[in-house]
């Protein structure tokens, strides 16, 4: 397949869920190995937050699909709480792109620009000023490319520790 432009984007629902969880799932596996058990319990935390997310407009959805139906790609945006900052009035909400797939057999055809620049476009038209995201050195490219900063975040693994 060559022109991205074949491939259909479409708002996910909630008969998508069954979709969602396996992409998340994918792009997960992509990025380091999870064991079974791993995947089980994320998948079933997942697939709450997106039932509970989506009916109350926190969590939107896009997918690409082939001419057959066939979803072959997606990304998530999750309108979070965020902390108030001087001069914000709070509380405030802010969009968070999350899960980001595309099949591998699809890769390298511009969907997961096409997906994160209707997420953006989806975003502002909503009235949001910015979004935010966790990158994966596999995406960091194709962020920068459409303009997205790198910001410092630090973590601490509680795990363990007295």
């Amino acid at each position: 397949m060559k022109p991205n432009r074949r491939l259909r984007l479409r708002r996910a629902t909630i008969e998508d869920l069954d979709i969602l969880v396996k992409q998340r799932r994918n792009m997960f596996e992509d990025l380091r190995h999870r064991t079974s058990l791993e995947h089980k319990v994320g998948d079933r935390s997942y697939r709450r937050f997106v039932k509970e997310m989506m009916p109350k407009g926190r969590f939107v959805g896009f997918l690409a699909e082939t001419k057959d139906g066939e979803v072959v790609a997606g990304a998530c945006v999750w309108i979070r709480d965020i902390q108030p900052h001087p001069g914000k009035i709070s509380p405030r909400k802010g969009p968070y792109l999350m899960s980001v797939y595309t099949a591998p057999k699809f890769r390298r055809l511009g969907l997961a620009t096409r997906l994160v620049k209707e997420t953006m476009k989806w975003a502002k038209k909503n009235g949001f000023m910015q979004m935010t995201l966790h990158a994966s050195r596999m995406g960091r490219r194709l962020y920068q490319d459409l303009g997205w900063e790198r910001t410092w975040e630090m973590r601490f693994n509680l795990k363990g520790r007295r």
